[in-house]
């Protein structure tokens, strides 16, 4: 039988040329995600997998010092260096945004759907339907997307052992890297609109308070939009979320 490691990785503060993230939404971020994106990942049905969180260097000091869940491993460089020590047959890497949640049974259908076709460079798996959770305006909707930010790929070690070529195939933009992908089912991912997206903060963006009238309005032309916090609690449980915490 073939050996193989399971990852999940998030990427957290990216250091990029024309954007510096704050100290304080690093701080935010990483809270945010070990309120709610990590329960989700601990949550799985399936857990036999390792959690990378990509850290980059200007916040480096914050990063280090943060008291991280002791199932995490955070990397500085893209997990290069971990990934040298892996000696299975394949990998198996996850992608899932740092602020975002996966369904308890979302790793098992990866694993379960992962073929193995020999002579391949790379397989990749694909979650495109997925729902949406506006913490801020109190309602779940669904965020279909073809590009979705949510593929799985598979390497044999002779790919994910020669760092240059999997670098190339592996870190891609979103369209770019799950090309003849095979979707996976439905609301298995949940993404999150908070105060801090990132998104937001890329487009100079303030996210916007729906009243209460614009809220039953929006339901009233978009079927799949829920409003009942019951509904809500009862759908987001499967994504480690706490009652408490759904407004």
């Amino acid at each position: 039988m073939k050996s193989m490691t399971f990852i999940i990785q998030s990427h957290l503060d990216w250091d990029r040329e024309n954007r510096i993230l704050s100290p304080e939404w690093v701080k935010y971020r990483l809270d945010f995600y070990h309120k709610f994106t990590l329960p989700s990942l601990l949550n799985q049905s399936f857990a036999d997998f390792r959690i990378f969180v990509y850290c980059g260097q200007r916040h480096r000091a914050l990063t280090e010092s943060y008291p991280w869940h002791e199932c995490v491993e955070p990397c500085y460089n893209l997990g290069r260096s971990k990934l040298v020590a892996i000696n299975t047959d394949y990998l198996s890497i996850t992608r899932i945004d740092s602020d975002d949640l996966m369904h308890r049974d979302a790793m098992a259908e990866i694993r379960d759907s992962i073929s193995l076709a020999d002579g391949k460079d790379r397989e990749c798996l694909i979650y495109e339907k997925n729902l949406k959770w506006s913490i801020v305006n109190r309602l779940i909707g669904h965020d279909y997307q073809k590009s979705s930010p949510y593929f799985t790929h598979v390497f044999p070690k002779r790919v994910y052992g020669n760092w240059p070529l999997y670098k190339s195939l592996h870190f891609l933009t979103h369209g770019r890297a799950s090309p003849n992908a095979r979707v996976l089912s439905k609301h298995k991912v949940c993404t999150t609109r908070h105060w801090y997206n990132d998104s937001l903060i890329k487009q100079g963006l303030k996210r916007k308070l729906l009243t209460e009238k614009q809220r039953h309005e929006l339901a009233a032309t978009h079927p799949e939009v829920i409003l009942d916090r019951d509904r809500i609690i009862k759908i987001l449980k499967n994504f480690a979320v706490k009652k408490e915490d759904i407004k």
